[in-house]
């Protein structure tokens, strides 16, 4: 008989990317193992409609006033605190009816908000993937601003609170199993006795690998002229300072017969345009701004390969993303990062301080072309770890095999 499960999923419709995107395919991964239900927001319903699977239910939750603010309201973060209360009561009526046997907890799912959902008497909580305890390191933070730089310290004492933080420990306590997206945000709980493993909160559906065909093909004309021509690096992200694309500015400046594709926008990009100027390698970058998904996968698969700098990411989808349609990574070796690549398809660098930084991640960059044999083999490398490791199969298989590895009351 198949275990009743109800899925946490503040964010989930279809459609759509980030978190939204998480919890749409946990849902839609995990449909067929359990007799599932999901709980999410009203904002959500008219998205869902007649997309929701014959046998999946869904119980939605929002409260009055704020169904119609999206998940990029500035105040998102503060009410999902609100609507974790509210969840948790509605949820709490419920369970005397439905009688769930597990509850797992998959969106939006930071290490300082656990949720209340682990207190639902007779239930088995999972919780995670759980990211979040990640913060930049101190050696990188020179491209933070006065204001972004006291935020960080402020955000580093929250962080390191999670140790003695009551409620967290009992979360932690209360779960039957913990999934850690990195190992940074493992480390805050690792003096507490519990089950765990390490997961990322995402993945890639099998569908959107790019062919070996394919990627042979491409390879082929990346490495024509590859000694003579311009290397084309793309870079992907919110143009944030924890995104770190000085640090890859900074790199380009050392970096003969490179240029920079940079796709994103964000509050921090007129900054940037005006750095690449001062620096004297505008002339070496193009801007593309916020385009299309289907356009920028387009352009990573076009690029020679990915220069992921960001000093603060649970996970990094678009490493993801890269890695997918074969195009080999160059990145510091922490957080969700390292978990994705792992030195699979790419080069992670480590460093002491801000110069051995760059001057690691320039050495990376030269090395990936400096061999067609080498390319060809790391790129190869990086749609293979996908396949090996980061597919949604791949975490179904995970999840299912934990949720079945427990003994629960009969629904």
């Amino acid at each position: 008989m198949k275990k009743r499960v109800l899925l946490s999923a503040f964010a989930c419709h279809p459609n759509s990317g980030s978190e939204p995107y998480v919890g749409w395919s946990w849902m839609s991964n995990l449909k067929d193992d359990v007799d599932l239900y999901v709980i999410t927001r009203k904002y959500s319903k008219g998205m869902i409609g007649s997309q929701a699977p014959d046998n999946v239910k869904f119980i939605y939750c929002d409260f009055t006033r704020f169904e119609n603010k999206d998940h990029k309201w500035k105040y998102i973060k503060p009410y999902y605190i609100f609507w974790q209360v509210l969840a948790y009561f509605k949820i709490l009526k419920l369970q005397r009816e439905l009688k769930f046997q597990i509850i797992h907890h998959v969106t939006y799912n930071n290490i300082d908000v656990p949720g209340f959902f682990w207190l639902i008497p007779g239930v088995r909580f999972f919780w995670g993937a759980v990211g979040g305890g990640q913060i930049p390191p101190y050696k990188l933070r020179r491209i933070l601003t006065k204001k972004t730089f006291l935020k960080s310290t402020l955000r580093d004492m929250l962080k390191l609170s999670s140790k003695i933080n009551p409620f967290i420990c009992l979360a932690v306590y209360k779960s039957t199993h913990v999934f850690y997206a990195n190992q940074e945000t493992e480390s805050l709980t690792n003096h507490l006795e519990h089950s765990k493993s390490r997961m990322l909160e995402t993945a890639i559906y099998s569908k959107d690998l790019i062919s070996t065909l394919e990627l042979n093909r491409t390879i082929n004309l990346k490495l024509q002229n590859v000694n003579s021509r311009i290397i084309n690096i793309i870079w992907v992200g919110r143009i944030v300072e924890t995104k770190g694309l000085q640090i890859a500015l900074d790199c380009l400046k050392h970096l003969p017969n490179h240029k920079l594709t940079v796709i994103g926008s964000g509050p921090h990009l007129t900054v940037m345009k005006d750095y690449a100027t001062q620096n004297g390698i505008g002339h070496l970058i193009e801007f593309m701004g916020q385009i299309p998904f289907s356009e920028i996968k387009e352009q990573v698969r076009s690029a020679d390969f990915f220069l992921f700098t960001s000093i603060q990411d649970t996970s990094g989808n678009v490493v993801l993303e890269s890695q997918s349609q074969g195009v080999p990574v160059v990145a510091f070796n922490h957080q969700g990062v390292k978990e994705i690549v792992g030195g699979k398809g790419g080069v992670l660098v480590d460093y002491y301080n801000y110069e051995s930084a760059i001057r690691n991640l320039v050495s990376a960059c030269l090395e990936i072309t400096a061999s067609s044999d080498y390319y060809r083999s790391i790129s190869l490398e990086a749609r293979q770890n996908i396949v090996d490791n980061h597919t949604w199969s791949e975490r179904r298989r995970n999840v299912v095999e934990k949720y079945n590895s427990i003994e629960c009351n009969d629904a």
